[in-house]
């Protein structure tokens, strides 16, 4: 387990919401939170029912299973998440990089797999701003995989109550808000991803029209 302490988000948050930073890349999932950051692989499994198996979270991993909430898709569903997934199943787990809409349809299981590897509590509520490397196409599927709440096991004894709001940006925001020039100076930003290589040009805190270019190939490939 990856966890930075003294990597806190800048800002006043109300004593009862967590805000949090949210990426679920192709190669790792951050979730960056005020106590600090979670990175874990961007694997995933689903375990079938017939599976009698007792996991553990292992590593920079953890083992899910949705017990009720929004997404009704995945309730009575278990999953193991990050190196979990990988030890288990060398052969058969999933990678969000294998396809480009995995970080939406598994989005909510990753992101349950890292807020598990925080330190635990019965009642969780979080703002999240979530990065994505096309949120004007994709920001709304992502935002309704997310929020929600979410009654959810962790490692298979203990059941907490998630509730998640959730806000979209595009990849990249985070590096301009850090860079950000006086005036009217246009900033280059280039987003060196594990799946992905996406180039922006911005004037102030505006993206230039047609500057937004998306290679689908990354250090991965």
């Amino acid at each position: 387990m990856t966890y930075l302490q003294g990597a806190a988000i800048s800002g006043a948050a109300s004593h009862d919401i967590t805000p949090c930073g949210w990426d679920c890349g192709n190669g790792y999932a951050k979730l960056h939170t005020t106590e600090g950051q979670i990175l874990i692989p961007s694997y995933f499994k689903q375990i079938s029912d017939s599976d009698k198996n007792d996991y553990e979270s292992l590593n920079n991993g953890a083992v899910i299973e949705y017990l009720q909430g929004e997404r009704t898709d995945l309730v009575n569903s278990k999953w193991l998440i990050g190196e979990s997934a990988e030890i288990y199943f060398k052969q058969g787990f999933g990678r969000i990089v294998d396809d480009w809409r995995n970080k939406i349809t598994y989005g909510l299981q990753m992101l349950l797999g890292a807020i598990a590897l925080t330190p635990r509590q019965q009642n969780y509520n979080l703002l999240i701003v979530a990065s994505l490397h096309d949120s004007q196409a994709f920001s709304s599927d992502l935002r309704k995989a997310l929020q929600g709440n979410h009654t959810v096991k962790f490692d298979g004894k203990d059941i907490v109550n998630i509730c998640v709001n959730c806000q979209v940006v595009e990849e990249g925001a985070g590096a301009l808000i850090i860079s950000r020039a006086p005036g009217e100076q246009k900033i280059a930003l280039i987003d060196l991803g594990h799946g992905t290589t996406i180039t922006s040009v911005f004037e102030g805190n505006k993206l230039l029209q047609n500057s937004r270019k998306i290679d689908t190939v990354g250090v991965h490939h």
